[in-house]
C-alpha cells in the first residue's frame, strides 16, 4: 500500500500529495490541512513559500510545519545541501509576516528530532490571535 493510500485509510479523508517548488504552486482548491515537513529550509525565499502555503489554506485551515533548527547535525546537512535552519523566534516571525495569526511552536520530545527539528502549528482565522513562540 502506498503512503497516500495508507494516509487516506488511517485518516479517513481525501489526501492530496503535491511535489514541486512551493513558490510556483498554484491551485484553485483550498486545503483543510497542509503538512510541510523539512521543505521550507530548502526554499530560496522561505517567506514567499509560506505565503503560498497560506493562500492554499481555506479559512480555518491548519498548516503543520516542521523545520530544522540550529544544531551541529543540521550544520552538516546545511553544508552539504545548502539548506537553512531556523530558531523558533525566526520561524515564528516568518509565519507572522506570511499572515498566519495563530502560531504554536512545539518541540519533539524524544529522538534526534528533539535536537534537530521544531514543529509549528498554525491556523488561518476562526479565533483570536495567539502566539506561544
Amino acid at each position: 500500500m502506498g503512503r497516500r493510500s495508507e494516509a487516506r485509510r488511517r485518516l479517513d479523508m481525501e489526501v492530496t500529495c503535491i511535489t514541486g517548488e512551493i513558490e510556483s504552486f498554484k491551485t484553485r482548491q483550498a486545503f483543510d490541512i497542509i503538512l510541510c515537513a523539512h521543505v521550507i529550509e530548502h526554499c530560496p525565499d522561505p517567506l514567499a513559500a509560506l505565503r503560498v502555503l497560506r493562500r492554499a489554506l481555506r479559512p480555518g485551515g491548519v498548516l503543520l510545519l516542521v523545520a530544522s533548527k540550529p544544531h551541529w547535525c543540521t550544520a552538516l546537512i546545511r553544508m552539504i545541501w545548502r539548506s537553512k535552519a531556523f530558531r523558533a523566534d525566526e520561524m515564528c516571525g516568518l509565519l507572522a509576516a506570511a499572515g498566519f495569526k495563530s502560531v504554536a511552536a512545539k518541540g519533539f520530545r524524544v529522538g534526534s528530532p528533539s535536537r534537530t527539528s521544531m514543529g509549528y502549528i498554525t491556523k488561518i482565522g476562526g479565533g483570536h490571535d495567539h502566539r506561544d513562540c
